[in-house]
């Protein structure tokens, strides 16, 4: 099987995607959430670099670092 990550160690690779498999979807979705509610808390951070933003800008500036649905909308209020 082609690694999935260039620079991991295929064991550790294997030991990461068996842990995967091993969760129930629900726990999979629940990894997920934090892991999306991670990002958000990083690319806020990025744009609050921006002290003078109003909330209106900071979700401008954040909507097209994520892949959600509302993101084009969102910047084309600009």
């Amino acid at each position: 099987m082609k690694p999935l990550f260039e620079d991991t160690d295929p064991h550790i690779e294997e030991m990461l995607l068996a842990r995967i498999r091993a969760m129930t979807p629900q726990k999979r979705f629940a990894r997920i959430g934090d892991m999306n509610r991670t990002l958000d808390r990083l690319v806020h951070a990025e744009v609050r670099r921006h002290p003078d933003a109003t909330a209106h800008e900071v979700r401008i500036r954040v909507a097209p670092n994520l892949r959600r649905p509302d993101a084009p909308r969102l910047r084309s209020e600009c």
